[in-house]
């Protein structure tokens, strides 16, 4: 390792800090943690709960213990990753709409803004699990399990909703249709963003 003036390369700082705080972690924490982790690197399908306890440090049984199946951590893992960023999302256009008044046109820009700034802001920063949200996201896309379609509705459906229907203010004379198919490309270039961090 090199090091500088007496200081770590940043590289090793950053591992430094996340294995320091995944020690810190609680055991079901750190199952999650973990398990979000080696899913975005090698795909759900890729790790076994042996590699998950194994990593985190944990009892073979853990897994069984807390979550009851891989199936049920899968669901905690998206529940811990997306749950916070569209929490922030929905809180944002919430915020938004009652500034303007429920039949004001709302603007683009920001119904965009309230959509993108916290998913950047949570995936920019790799010490934060949402860092590993869009190659999980690519990942459980490429799954022939059924189960995956249900965890992902349950994390995204409100905010295609809630966003879709901030478009159409933004845009009245544009079709549902449009609009649903102008956020779905939105969301693509997020997720596109997002392999730079």
């Amino acid at each position: 390792m090199k090091e500088t003036q007496g200081k770590a390369a940043p590289e090793q700082q950053l591992a430094d800090a996340i294995q320091e705080a995944e020690a810190e972690m609680d055991t079901r924490s750190r199952l999650v943690h973990v398990a979000a982790r080696l899913f975005a690197d090698r795909g759900i399908d890729g790790v076994s709960t042996r590699d998950i306890t194994t990593a985190a440090n944990a009892n073979s049984a853990a897994i069984g213990y807390y979550f009851k199946s891989k199936e049920n951590l899968v669901r905690e893992v998206f529940e811990s990753l997306a749950g916070p960023m569209n929490r922030a999302r929905l809180d944002a256009l919430t915020a938004y709409e009652l500034s303007v008044g429920p039949e004001s046109i709302l603007e683009i820009e920001e119904v965009a803004r309230c959509l993108i700034d916290p998913a950047i802001r949570m995936a920019s920063d790799p010490t934060h699990d949402a860092h590993y949200l869009s190659r999980l996201l690519l990942f459980a896309r490429a799954l022939p399990w059924t189960w995956i379609n249900d965890v992902l509705a349950k994390q995204y459906d409100e905010v295609f909703r809630r966003f879709v229907a901030a478009f159409q203010r933004a845009l009245p004379d544009e079709t549902y249709e449009t609009v649903s198919w102008r956020y779905d490309f939105l969301v693509g270039a997020i997720l596109y963003t997002f392999r730079y961090f």
